[in-house]
């Protein structure tokens, strides 16, 4: 279904920005209706995080599978190279603190792979990729290395500081309304999809949303939305369709 509909929507004319409504639907007031009709309660925070080292190896090692196969191929990322990654260490689902280390590794890994695929094949996968190609045109050996530093210092400063922050708003977190936040939030995003996409924007919006509400009212993981992304582009490759 979402992969029919991203066709579709990649294929209009005449729209701005068309990724904005759809992916806001699928994956950002679909999830923010269900915080609304479930109106959840966020419990008292521990500030703890406490693993044994023994832990943190498999879900690196994971993450390091994974990363590579994800950071080439077209219309995968961080979320499904983690989903990938925790299949091959077969980690126990329940385990949240792996699981975190593993996203962590996955996303720091496959920033880094988009750049050496940009460097190796000048082909982008991710925006801060593109970003730099516009920049910069062919990306550099030198350059590729300087990039490669700045994202494993960046990744470790993020570490310590979102460690220290993480502390201050989960003593905090617990007193917000999150419903009300929920509505704020959606207004905001309905207000930025007519902006800059217009009243097709909306429709596109108000289709995905309903797609995304389907797929969470069976259970479904959310990273086969991705279909959205991933169908479009086998068909470019393989017809030139789009």
């Amino acid at each position: 279904l979402t992969g029919i509909l991203g066709y579709s929507v990649l294929n209009l004319p005449n729209l701005k920005e068309p990724l904005l409504p759809l992916l806001t639907g699928l994956f950002g007031s679909s999830m923010l209706f269900m915080s609304i009709k479930n109106k959840p309660q966020i419990p008292e925070q521990k500030t703890d995080f406490k693993i044994e080292k023994k832990k943190i190896f498999k879900p690196i090692l994971g993450a390091m599978i994974s990363s590579p196969l994800c950071g080439f191929l077209p219309a995968l990322g961080g979320g499904q190279a983690a989903i990938l990654g925790q299949t091959i260490i077969n980690s126990n689902k329940s385990d949240n603190k792996s699981f975190l280390i593993l996203l962590g590794a996955t996303n720091i890994l496959v920033m880094g792979f988009s750049f050496i695929t940009l460097y190796l094949l000048s082909k982008t996968r991710t925006g801060a990729a593109y970003a730099i190609k516009e920049l910069l045109g062919n990306l550099s050996l030198n350059g590729l290395i300087l990039i490669l530093i700045a994202i494993l210092l960046s990744g470790i400063i993020a570490f310590f500081l979102t460690k220290f922050l993480a502390k201050i708003f989960s003593s905090k977190i617990n007193k917000i309304n999150y419903s009300l936040f929920s509505k704020i939030a959606l207004v905001i995003l309905t207000v930025i999809v007519f902006l800059v996409s217009g009243f097709l924007g909306l429709l596109i919006l108000i289709i995905s949303t309903f797609t995304g509400l389907y797929c969470l009212s069976f259970e479904v993981k959310r990273t086969n939305m991705m279909g959205c992304l991933l169908i479009p582009t086998i068909l470019f490759y393989l017809f030139g369709a789009m």
